[in-house]
């Protein structure tokens, strides 16, 4: 009789540390998770100008990530040109292959390195 007790009560403190650690019940929402995502993305997109900026910045990277006011200059004489979505497209598909190839390859890395070891 002591033992059915005291397994009864066992399970009722199981199952009120279950409640407490929030299996949906009572569950608060950190700040963060407040946050709206198109707030979210804002943030995103100042931080990846903040990089952008940083980077135009040092001379050993700004001649790959000009300033912002150049490449907007730049697209502009682009656009006065007159150049050709056939040279836009062509040069996404060669990123898009690039990427596709990354992603073929990166499962597979652990399995090279081991393979490569061991030789």
């Amino acid at each position: 009789m002591i033992k059915i007790i005291l397994i009864i009560r066992q399970a009722q403190w199981y199952n009120s540390l279950n409640l407490m650690k929030g299996d949906g019940y009572m569950k608060k929402k950190s700040k963060l998770q407040t946050i709206p995502k198109q707030l979210w993305l804002l943030f995103s997109f100042l931080a990846a100008m903040v990089v952008w900026y940083l980077l135009s910045i040092n001379p050993q990277t700004a001649r790959s990530f000009p300033n912002v006011v150049l490449t907007v200059e730049s697209v502009k004489t682009m656009i006065n040109r007159g150049f050709s979505f056939t040279d836009i497209s062509s040069s996404l598909i060669s990123v898009s292959v690039g990427i596709f190839t990354g992603l073929l390859y990166c499962p597979y890395l652990p399995l090279y390195l081991w393979l490569g070891m061991r030789r």
